[in-house]
């Protein structure tokens, strides 16, 4: 039984194809490697559904990939049936503001329907698609306790978060989402 600290992760694609090598330079690079490498060194389970696994299939570094297979190994690479949710869907469609917005929301509906099952927290370079979401909480009150993290903002230091037991702290909830100047 996982210890109480640990957290069952939803990870978006991005954070993995973004991920690179030990000797990468790139600062995104380098900030998803230490993300999941993190993820891993604390034992946090990654979620994955069929669809998220078929996007990291597509979109996944070499290091992502050797990741994943240790993360498998150690067996905290958990496994979810979960599917979309047709009701969740159809009310993200009906707040989105534009059907570009609701496009963009529905693309990535997936993770917000592995977070509901799992722990609530979504790891993910997207902070297009989290103000979307955050603007649509009102009418969508499933998304308001969702943590969004993204590894490339310095001010949300993703690394220390996941190394500290990443909780589920309320200003890092879509509810609590203000994008202003960032």
């Amino acid at each position: 039984m996982p210890r109480p600290f640990i957290k069952r992760l939803v990870i978006d694609a991005s954070i993995l194809r973004a991920a690179g090598a030990k000797d990468a330079i790139d600062p995104r690079a380098r900030q998803c490697r230490d993300c999941l490498q993190t993820v891993l060194d604390v034992r946090h389970h990654a979620v994955l559904t069929p669809e998220i696994r078929d996007e990291w299939n597509k979109h996944q570094s070499r290091f992502a990939l050797a990741w994943r297979t240790e993360m498998a190994q150690r067996g905290i690479l958990e496994r979810s049936a979960t599917g979309p949710d047709s009701s969740l869907r159809r009310r993200i469609e009906n707040a989105a503001s534009s059907d570009l917005d609701a496009a963009a929301m529905l693309k990535d509906c997936r993770l917000i329907e592995a977070a509901r099952q799992a722990d609530r927290m979504v790891l993910s370079l997207d902070d297009t698609v989290r103000k979307l979401f955050a603007t649509i909480c009102g009418a969508v009150r499933e998304l308001r306790p969702i943590v969004w993290v993204n590894p490339m903002q310095p001010h949300e230091q993703c690394v220390a978060w996941i190394a500290g037991g990443a909780r589920p702290e309320v200003q890092r909830t879509l509810r609590s989402y203000t994008w202003g100047d960032r």
